[in-house]
């Protein structure tokens, strides 16, 4: 499929679902895809209302940053090839290869940044929240102000700039930060905690 400011509303795709070079500002709503939907080309701008892949959502657009924003439903599996921005809500996301990777509001269950994506950037912004973060890829950075509940490591060079975050370093793994202090192997911390989190610890005590 080509073309700007498209919508495709109620209707299954037998197959396969391609947004091709030249689709942007794409709506899917209330659209069910039997196969895999791919995200290749345009700006990448695609709205999914109410709308699934049976198979996975496999983002690799060569053209720029991709926008995804999961609106009515949680998308439940997402491989992400080239950089992307996140908004709503997601259950499983997949960085395949590096890039840059902004979540910029919602929720995500699960994000896994696979062998391939060394030196990828995790940004989670404010409105953000990621429940689970494994992180398999060499030289990963994970920042922002959003909220990231629990990161395993089980790579070298991974550096952690998130607040109020467990942080859970694989046995035989070096080189973990986080906020530039060294995290040894075989162990957890928790981050610092946002000031927010602090206010309402005084509040209770």
């Amino acid at each position: 499929m080509r073309g700007t400011d498209t919508v495709l509303k109620n209707m299954t795709v037998h197959g396969d679902l391609i947004l091709a070079d030249g689709a942007d500002k794409v709506v899917l709503e209330n659209v069910e895809v039997k196969g895999r939907i791919l995200v290749r080309g345009g700006s990448g701008e695609v709205i999914i209302r109410n709308s699934k892949a049976e198979k996975e959502i496999i983002v690799s657009n060569s053209h720029g940053t991709a926008t995804i924003l999961a609106e009515g439903s949680q998308l439940q599996n997402l491989k992400l090839r080239t950089d992307t921005n996140l908004q709503g809500s997601f259950a499983n996301v997949e960085a395949e290869k590096p890039l840059r990777l902004t979540a910029e509001h919602g929720k995500i269950e699960q994000m896994t940044f696979q062998a391939g994506a060394e030196r990828s950037v995790l940004l989670a912004k404010k409105e953000a929240e990621i429940a689970s973060v494994h992180v398999a890829a060499t030289g990963t950075e994970i920042s922002g102000e959003g909220k990231i509940a629990d990161i395993t490591v089980k790579a070298k060079d991974v550096a952690v700039k998130t607040k109020g975050t467990k942080v859970t370093v694989s046995a035989g793994i070096e080189g973990t930060t986080a906020h530039g202090k060294a995290v040894a192997a075989d162990i957890m911390v928790v981050t610092e905690k946002t000031e927010e989190a602090k206010q309402k610890a005084e509040e209770k005590n």
